[in-house]
């Protein structure tokens, strides 16, 4: 009937209506919704110093917004044709393949660190976010993101981690014994090869251990003591010290400094062991002082090293001329000489006495001229009694 007919027409029409209602509804808010992120982007572009690009499906780069040459020190045109020739290259590296399996999968990928070198052979490393667009049909149609210039602090970073490196080798490497403690509880968080000679143990049996645990320091006094030198400055040079090892002494010279190790306070030892040394220092004194001769070590002018018998024939370390006498020989006379010498000198008690000098030029290992001038070794005999017996 006519009604019903009306009355299809009247619902056919209110079905179209909703429906074009709905449609209007959904594209609005999507187009609401776009016009949104795009203003979002733009804020964050502005915001953050950074630059927004697109790429096609193939994450081929076809649009770099405005502030790309400003913020990157680059040209646009380079970056367009990355990948081609004439255009940027991307580094790859490990941050490369981690993006190249996000693109494959279409995935969006948020703070993804990488490096392209110019054609100019120049590096620019960004910092980037990037999401992948689909049209409305859910096909992939391309890429869209944000990125930031970060070479300087990459830069600044590859620098640390060499001189880190390097640093690591030299400390491992390094024939004296050096080792890193915590300063709150003397915990040893590095120790190189030579520290591990030192002490006689592997480098597992001393990390995470105190020097107390370990024995070299049988009571807390020494540790007090470094830790009383490095309170005042940060640095202690010279420090005589002593640990003991499988139940021997060793006589140790320490240089100590505060540093921060991977966030904490800590301490850095570098220990030469001198027991040695100290040993044949000890054994080359008592023979200069059993000798029967006066013996002395010069430095240019300046005495570094008498014997009591030296003492004992002048009354005093530096020898004084006897009034219308020579002093000691010039070190181009000893160089020249071919015999000892014989001069006068006067005592501090005023008695007048005549010496026979034997000398001879000397290197000194490890010391250059600049450390003081050559050395001289002077041998003393006192013949003031001989010479009046052939008077």
């Amino acid at each position: 009937t006519l009604v019903d007919r009306l009355v299809a027409h009247g619902l056919y029409a209110a079905t179209a209506l909703l429906a074009a209602l709905l449609i209007n509804r959904v594209l609005g808010a999507a187009l609401r919704k776009a016009l949104d992120e795009e203003e979002r982007l733009a804020r964050l572009v502005q915001a953050a110093h950074n630059w927004a690009w697109e790429a096609d499906a193939k994450f081929n780069v076809t649009w770099l917004s405005d502030e790309f040459e400003v913020l990157s020190g680059h040209k646009r045109e380079d970056f367009l044709r990355l990948g081609q020739p004439g255009g940027a290259v991307i580094v790859r590296d490990a941050d490369y393949h981690a993006l190249v399996e996000d693109v494959r999968a279409r995935r969006p990928y948020r703070d993804r660190i990488n490096g392209f070198r110019t054609p100019d052979g120049r590096l620019l490393w960004t910092l980037s976010s990037g999401e992948p667009i689909f049209d409305a049909e859910g096909r992939h149609t391309g890429w869209r993101g944000v990125s930031h210039n970060i070479t300087g602090e990459r830069l600044a970073l590859q620098q640390h981690q060499r001189t880190a490196g390097m640093l690591d080798r030299l400390l491992r490497a390094s024939p004296d014994a050096i080792c890193v403690a915590r300063i709150d509880d003397g915990r040893i968080r590095f120790a190189n090869s030579g520290f591990c000679t030192l002490v006689g143990r592997s480098r597992d049996e001393l990390i995470g251990r105190t020097g107390r645990d370990l024995g070299l320091w049988p009571d807390m006094s020494e540790p007090r003591r470094l830790a009383a030198e490095l309170a005042a400055t940060g640095i202690a040079r010279d420090f005589r010290s002593a640990i003991l090892v499988h139940g021997q002494w060793r006589e140790l010279l320490v240089s100590a400094a505060s540093l921060d190790w991977d966030g904490e306070p800590a301490t850095m030892m570098i220990a030469r062991d001198i027991t040695d040394r100290e040993r044949a220092r000890i054994e080359a004194d008592a023979i200069l002082d059993q000798a029967s001769v006066g013996i002395a070590l010069t430095r240019s002018d300046h005495f570094e090293r008498v014997n009591h018998q030296w003492q004992a024939i002048f009354g005093a370390t530096v020898p004084r001329p006897a009034e219308g006498a020579a002093g000691l020989p010039t070190l181009q006379e000893v160089e020249r000489a071919t015999q000892a010498f014989e001069r006068d000198f006067e005592r501090p008690d005023g008695r007048r006495i005549t010496v026979r000098l034997n000398a001879r030029a000397l290197p000194l290992a490890g010391r250059s001229d600049r450390d003081g001038g050559p050395a001289t070794l002077w041998v003393a005999e006192d013949v003031t009694e001989h010479r009046r017996q052939q008077q």
